[in-house]
């Protein structure tokens, strides 16, 4: 039978744990020993509220909405995907803008036959990024559901990566951002965007390889 993947990512992920002096004498008989710190990770909640852009600040466009960011971030020529734009600085600073449908996240027919325990957790890919960002070891009781458990448990791989996580609510969207440690090469922020103006089960997810963009400031000027 073939094993579920992100379970086998799981089971590579713990043997190298082996050597690094994490006690998973007891994993045999339960996977849910919370040794890391990535499982803690609860995002605070930040309003949001429009505000003016800075003076040096331009629009961009995609997907349906707007928002501002530095004048000399301009967008790419040549976008080779209808659902994907980058927007690029004269200092090769840059930031993607993708149009997502989260299919990845909510798994095929045959994932979902195989991995019920985890799929029942969610029913979204919103539902799945509320929990991400919220479930931590500190609530699980007696009657916490397995699927909760799991989602919890994918934590430790989801934010390997990952020093803080944030959530920022505003009038018409709710938007879940993670900052990468600092030896990422690629990236330093990344935010997935659910609006009440994009198209059903969509969402907008941007990744940022730039520091003169501010997740609030951004977020602030978004419609």
């Amino acid at each position: 039978m073939k094993k579920p993947i992100f379970l086998i990512a799981q089971l590579l992920l713990i043997t190298g744990c082996l050597t690094a002096g994490y006690d998973f004498s007891e994993y045999r008989n339960s996977p849910f020993q919370w040794v890391y710190p990535e499982y803690f990770y609860k995002a605070i909640i930040i309003d949001v509220e429009k505000s003016n852009p800075d003076e040096t600040f331009s629009k961009i466009e995609f997907f349906g909405l707007s928002a501002y960011a530095p004048d000399n971030f301009k967008k790419t020529e040549n976008q080779t995907n209808e659902n994907t734009l980058s927007f690029k600085s004269d200092s090769s600073e840059l930031f993607v803008v993708s149009l997502e449908t989260g299919d990845v996240l909510m798994g095929t027919e045959g994932s979902r036959q195989r991995e019920k325990d985890y799929y029942s957790a969610f029913s979204s890919v919103k539902e799945w990024y509320r929990k991400m960002y919220s479930l931590t070891p500190d609530i699980i009781t007696e009657t916490t559901p397995i699927g909760d458990l799991w989602l919890i448990h994918a934590k430790g791989m989801y934010f390997d990566d990952t020093n803080k996580i944030e959530i920022y609510k505003g009038d018409s969207f709710v938007a879940y951002v993670k900052y990468f440690k600092k030896d990422n090469l690629y990236l330093n922020m990344e935010m997935a965007i659910f609006h009440n103006k994009l198209p059903d089960k969509k969402f907008v997810k941007v990744a940022f390889r730039t520091s003169k963009i501010n997740a609030k400031a951004f977020l602030e000027t978004l419609e």
